[in-house]
């Protein structure tokens, strides 16, 4: 399980097209952290593993917002990370 859409389709129980999507979403949270720490974003910017991401609770929130705010993408996205928190919590 050390690929992240692997991980996310598992984790989270989402298909293959909305894991892919939810990894777009990573990059862009992952980019909010940089911008948060460094003041700009970084291309060469190397997130921690995944599944330590899905595993802290702070960043699945930065996640959710980011899925509730974007129309692009399938509310069952936004449904399934609330779902991974409250199992989290």
């Amino acid at each position: 399980m050390s690929d992240p859409i692997s991980v996310l389709e598992q984790v989270f129980g989402l298909e293959t097209n909305d894991a892919e999507d939810l990894l777009q979403l990573t990059f862009e949270v992952d980019q909010s952290i940089a911008i948060r720490l460094y003041g700009y974003p970084k291309d060469n910017l190397i997130p921690r593993p995944m599944v330590e991401r899905v595993a802290d609770v702070e960043y699945l929130r930065q996640l959710l917002v980011e899925a509730e705010e974007d129309d692009e993408f399938s509310p069952e996205i936004a449904r399934a990370i609330s779902a991974h928190i409250e199992r989290l919590v």
